[in-house]
């Protein structure tokens, strides 16, 4: 997988959610969903939250990744974002076994983030906008062109693993030769 953004039925979310992916709620905030994933075997949801409203001329715009089981919430957590406003695009948003595992990018960087259904959780930077991601089974790798290497993480827990030259990358089947 490839930097594409991440991809959920937003139909079955918003079944499962017992609510609508976009609405208004009662303070005028518009709430939608930007990115879900279900666990299969637990029921557990997983989504990206967004809540925003025009207050004075100014956006104010917060990111909420949030679990639910049976229809009671879990835990939220408050995405990391230099500007929220500046969006957050999730790539990838997918459960191994009961963590939630994320890739993310905003204004300036790309994270990582590992939420365990305990609560704990553990966020990494991996690389900066327009750097290449890619998810390859269950290991996380950025091309760090500044440093002419592939940075690894294992997922979910996101141990860094040794990073790889172009060469070693491209043979690993981790990066698309450069053309």
């Amino acid at each position: 997988m490839w930097q594409d953004e991440a991809k959920f039925d937003e139909h079955t979310i918003a079944k499962s959610l017992a609510r609508p992916i976009h609405f208004i709620d009662d303070k005028g905030y518009n709430n939608s969903v930007w990115a879900a994933a279900t666990h299969l075997e637990f029921g557990w949801i997983g989504w990206v939250h967004c809540r925003e409203k025009l207050v004075q001329n100014w956006l104010y715009t917060v990111y909420i990744l949030k679990v639910t089981h049976h229809d009671k919430l879990m835990i939220q957590w408050p995405v990391k974002t230099y500007n929220p406003a500046f969006g957050c695009v999730v790539g990838y948003l997918k459960w191994h076994d009961d963590v939630l595992s994320i890739v993310y990018t905003e204004k300036h960087l790309i994270y990582a983030c590992t939420l365990q259904v305990s609560g704990e959780v553990r966020l990494i930077e991996i690389g900066k906008l327009g750097d290449e991601w890619g998810i390859y089974g269950n290991v996380l790798a950025c091309w760090d062109r500044g440093k002419a290497q592939v940075r690894r993480y294992m997922l979910p827990n996101l141990e860094f693993l040794p990073a790889l030259n172009e060469s070693e990358a491209i043979q690993n089947n981790l990066l698309r030769p450069i053309e």
